[in-house]
């Protein structure tokens, strides 16, 4: 009974020793992770940012145009894909026929589109 005693309360200070620590180290990481140290780096050096994404893109029309295209391309679609989103209509969903069952075992013919 003791021995249990003894290792329930090796076991408590092992645990606070575990919630210090992860206490210390989300402080570490909030240092790296904050939003306002970010902000304020990109606020600081925007012209320097923009600058380098100029040359990046220069370099890359020169390089390899055929990727910069895709890019493009990729770009547009997210962003007529978000505008869509937005512009649903509360996900309605409709019977879309099929020839094959979904199922080996089902008798469904259909399967459920959204709109």
């Amino acid at each position: 009974m003791e021995e249990l005693q003894k290792e329930n309360i090796n076991l408590k200070s092992l645990l606070d020793d575990k919630q210090k620590q992860i206490e210390e180290l989300k402080i570490k990481l909030k240092k790296y992770t904050s939003p306002e140290k970010n902000k304020r780096y990109y606020e600081k050096n925007k012209e320097l940012l923009n600058q380098k994404t100029k040359e990046y893109h220069e370099k890359l029309k020169q390089e390899n145009p055929e990727h910069l295209k895709e890019m493009k391309i990729s770009v547009e679609i997210l962003t007529l894909t978000s505008i869509k989103r937005e512009n649903s209509v509360d996900k309605l969903y409709l019977p879309v026929f099929r020839d094959q069952p979904l199922h080996k075992s089902s008798t469904q013919h259909f399967k459920c589109a959204k709109v």
